[in-house]
């Protein structure tokens, strides 16, 4: 390609329209369990990893579900504190005991960050979510790297 497209393809990579096809993207090929919320903790959309660490079998099993119900109650109101707070930092590998309807409770690491207008108006939440077991963490994020160039 020559180096002059670069920077209309760079230019296009960055609509709003191309951002909502990468996250649509990340959604489906990543093996994470990775979750859209809405400002209200109302999970809006998620990956196939959110369903099977959940245990849901369709998006649409999940889909409207409050993300905070997903957090045991010993958990609840630390989550809530923390979300509440992600206008001003990005929440890394903190971790939660979670609730899977197929086994029960799990601790888990959440990473999240807010989604907002250029107004500064918080529309959501984007959050990955991954197991830890004997207290090591199964697999690794895959989509942070991607996000960080927008």
């Amino acid at each position: 390609m020559p180096e002059d497209d670069m920077g209309g393809m760079k230019r296009g990579l960055t609509s709003s329209v191309a951002k909502d096809r990468i996250g649509e993207a990340l959604l489906e090929l990543s093996p994470d369990a990775i979750m859209v919320l809405d400002s209200n903790g109302a999970i809006v959309d998620c990956s196939e990893g959110a369903l099977e660490l959940f245990g849901y079998k369709s998006k649409g099993d999940l889909i409207g579900r409050d993300w905070f119900n997903l957090i045991s109650d010993v958990c609840r109101g630390r989550a809530k504190m923390d979300f509440n707070m992600l206008q001003t930092r990005v929440l890394k590998n903190v971790e939660y005991t979670l609730v899977s309807r197929s086994r029960g409770e799990f601790d888990g690491l959440v990473s999240a960050k807010a989604l907002s207008l250029p107004s500064g108006e918080t529309i959501g939440f984007l959050a990955m979510i991954r197991p830890v077991t004997e207290g090591r963490v199964k697999g690794k994020p895959i989509f942070y790297e991607a996000l960080k160039r927008f």
